[in-house]
């Protein structure tokens, strides 16, 4: 379990994550995420994330906080760590529902006008 904040190029999130147990000492995987955090944005960094994910064993699986975007979420991730559901309510009070697919794409979106219309 963590409890997070990062404020990052002016993007900044909080929020409490439950992620499945590591497989290599907590210790080794701060360490090797410290020196991806010093890597610049792109394309090698993402993969050095994606690397470390898969040889730490860590994988995502619940999100509850404040979004980069400012949003308040629920997030819940599958057993491979991709986004599933996601509750969400905007900073304008604008609460929506979303399921995914295995690659993150929206399949649907509810929200409370859809229920008070009678919509399925």
């Amino acid at each position: 379990m963590q409890l997070i904040g990062l404020d990052e190029h002016g993007h900044a999130f909080a929020g409490m994550a439950v992620n499945d147990v590591p497989a290599m000492p907590i210790q080794q995987v701060l360490d090797e995420q410290k020196k991806i955090d010093a890597m610049p944005d792109g394309a090698a960094k993402t993969r050095a994330q994606a690397q470390l994910r898969e040889q730490s064993g860590i994988t995502p699986r619940y999100f509850a906080g404040k979004s980069r975007s400012g949003n308040s979420v629920v997030m819940l991730q599958d057993a491979t760590g991709a986004p599933r559901l996601a509750l969400m309510v905007t900073p304008e009070g604008k609460a929506s529902i979303e399921f995914l697919d295995a690659s993150g794409k929206v399949q649907r979106t509810l929200t409370a006008n859809d229920t008070a219309a009678g919509k399925p």
